[in-house]
């Protein structure tokens, strides 16, 4: 049986290079976190640390003031570049550039206002460190006057699916700003000249994006800056729902920072955040793909291609369980010592457990990512809102019940349980029935085949750490060789079905023979 070719959203080299081009960017991103992190530390202390961690925390919940925009730019450019509308969709950015110079400024005034209050009190912040607090804020503050509306043009790669151009202009930009951070640093700048390099970068994006989009969609910069009330009807439910599901998806994945300086030693909040920073490798191993999974869905929805959407929902989830699976191994017996090398600091702030418990969550949250996508690409946003709301309430409620009983444990049990319950037993079953399947092959195909190769890998991998006992590298080393040895073999034979096998077939054709046919002609099953 022929794969046809109305199956591929993209062409498949331009899929290879959108999702190559991201993980070149996330191992650029990684590198650079993990060399400045214990450099950062070192420097500053694990106080100033935690205060540039909150700092980025508070300003995080300010840059929510787009109001769902910036995901509604990306679906609805999407939507007419499937049809190749430029004018709307010239139209569409002027009007979304408008919304969000809006909130960029409400943004930044209200960070003002932070400063004039007195914050470093409520995270009891020293004395010597407050002029500092407040700066960082401020400056944070000024970046999103910028960084919002400037997003709009980070909007239209994504809505093109041209991920590739805006990866490698991130590479660019994290080497640069590494380089002019740690030059600060070493030569005695603290964490407010470190905001100020982030508001230059912004700057130096903002004006890149600007000569590249305009090449994307002729005719963008000569657009006339007027907020169209037809589009702005058309987007606005989306974004309003997309606002929310944000406000509470992403304020679920920070609140908890927030918690922590506010609920125990503020301290407690460096190996908190650094245990989320490890755990969230999971997310930024299937990231590069699943990103690319919510314009692909929204242009499946605009043409009406059913079966797609199912192919997406089911292959989409396997890959991305399969490929942050044996990260997931690796870190679960390995995380804890390879953190205290890492920042010798967290000796004695580490609670044993908390990595696990953090990863975890983490997995089932990648489990549940390109089902949330499709929901969100045909319009159940207000759907996916709710269930969030109802996680949140739910997470809250756990985690000061265990908060006080088990500590930073508690605040990671309660995460942990509430996204389980909902996802489960809500936000699955629900993508499964508006695609047209059932959780019964969803289970054998998109969480079966990867739980069918882990298990051997992990129960291997679990015997010889205790067999060996010990943090040694030759362990770490020995681990890392099984997972590879066992699971790699495992992808292969029992990862993968017909159509991923043809699939992945005729993308390696199509790299040795850039000029043979498409995929329709090409691939048999």
């Amino acid at each position: 049986m022929a794969i046809e070719e109305s199956t591929l959203p993209v062409r498949q080299r331009g899929w290879l290079r959108n999702v190559a081009t991201s993980y070149g960017d996330i191992a650029v991103g990684g590198l650079v976190y993990i060399l400045l992190t214990p450099f950062v530390i070192h420097h500053l202390g694990l106080e100033a640390y935690a205060i540039w961690v909150v700092s980025h925390t508070i300003t995080f919940y300010l840059g929510l003031f787009d109001l769902g925009f910036s995901q509604a730019h990306v679906r609805f450019h999407a939507r007419h570049a499937a049809r190749r509308r430029l004018a709307l969709m010239r139209r569409l950015a002027a009007t979304v550039f408008l919304a969000l110079a809006c909130a960029g400024a409400v943004a930044m005034l209200l960070a003002l206002g932070l400063v004039l209050m007195p914050i470093e009190h409520w995270f009891q912040v020293s004395a010597g460190m407050q002029a500092d607090f407040r700066l960082v804020v401020l400056v944070l503050g000024v970046n999103l006057l910028f960084a919002l509306p400037g997003s709009t043009l980070e909007n239209i790669y994504e809505g093109e699916q041209r991920f590739d151009i805006r990866n490698l202009r991130s590479i660019v930009l994290r080497v640069l700003t590494v380089a002019l951070q740690v030059g600060l640093l070493v030569n005695g700048y603290g964490i407010v000249a470190l905001a100020l390099v982030e508001l230059a970068v912004t700057l130096l994006r903002i004006a890149i994006d600007l000569v590249v989009t305009a090449r994307l969609v002729p005719g963008l910069l000569r657009t006339r800056l007027r907020f169209d009330r037809a589009t702005w009807r058309r987007i606005r439910p989306f974004a309003l729902w997309a606002f929310v599901d944000d406000l509470l998806v992403e304020g679920t994945a920070h609140i908890d920072k927030l918690l922590v300086a506010l609920l125990l030693p503020l301290a407690l909040l460096t190996p908190y955040a650094l245990c989320v920073a490890v755990a969230g490798l999971l997310m930024l191993a299937a990231q590069p793909m699943t990103e690319t999974f919510f314009p692909m869905a929204s242009a499946f929805h605009a043409r009406g291609r059913r079966a797609d959407m199912v192919r997406l929902l089911l292959s989409g989830t396997k890959i991305s369980l399969v490929v942050s699976a044996p990260l997931l191994i690796l870190l679960l017996f390995h995380g804890e010592g390879l953190m205290l090398i890492w920042v010798p600091e967290l000796e004695g702030y580490l609670p044993p457990g908390l990595l696990q418990l953090i990863l975890l969550n983490f997995y089932l949250s990648v489990g549940f990512w390109t089902a949330t996508l499709i929901l969100m690409a045909a319009n159940r946003i207000r759907f996916v809102a709710l269930l969030t709301i109802t996680e949140l309430l739910l997470a809250l409620v756990l985690i000061l019940l265990l908060v006080p009983w088990l500590g930073l444990n508690g605040l990671a049990l309660g995460a942990l349980v509430a996204n389980a319950l909902i996802g489960m037993f809500w936000l699955l079953p629900t993508a499964c029935r508006h695609c047209g399947t059932s959780m019964a092959a969803f289970a054998a195909s998109a969480v079966g085949r990867p739980l069918l190769i882990s298990i051997p890998v992990l129960a291997v991998v679990g015997t010889l750490q205790l067999v060996f006992t010990g943090g040694d590298w030759a362990l770490l080393t020995g681990s890392s060789v099984l997972i590879g040895l066992l699971y790699v073999p495992g992808l292969l034979l029992f990862g993968l079905d017909g159509w991923e096998r043809a699939s992945l077939y005729a993308w390696l054709r199509r790299l040795r023979h850039p000029g043979s046919p498409r995929l329709s002609e090409a691939g048999k099953t």
